[in-house]
């Protein structure tokens, strides 16, 4: 993982109330332990991963949530059935520090929208 806007995601999540603070890194720590190759960097004034030339996941807080960006509209489809207990706003999935997104189904997300990059990818190679 290219590590030139780390410290400026961390100071992000720092800079949240404790209780987001710990969601925030743990999300963090499973996205960059499993994906050494994506690029961490600061994107709108949120903590945005992209693989290649795409983005993968970005996560925020807003006024009453915690966001998790899943930039892929597909990918609320494909796993509505596992996403039912949050509100899904077409590629935003709201939840709270008491009620976080499940590490499975966060690596869920990531892994699939890392088979979606590298599927665009290859295709557009051909």
């Amino acid at each position: 993982m290219k590590k030139d806007q780390s410290e400026q995601v961390l100071a992000y999540i720092s800079s949240m109330p404790a209780e987001v603070a710990e969601v925030f890194m743990h999300i963090r720590t499973i996205i960059v332990g499993e994906n050494p190759d994506f690029e961490e960097r600061l994107k709108y004034r949120m903590p945005m991963y992209k693989l290649g030339k795409k983005d993968v996941l970005a996560f925020a807080k807003q006024a009453k949530f915690l966001s998790l960006y899943m930039m892929d509209h597909t990918l609320a489809e494909r796993l509505a059935d596992e996403l039912s207990g949050f509100e899904v706003s077409g590629t935003t999935i709201h939840f709270s520090a008491a009620h976080p997104v499940p590490d499975e189904l966060l690596r869920r997300l990531v892994a699939d929208r890392r088979e979606t990059i590298l599927a665009e990818d290859q295709s557009s190679r051909k």
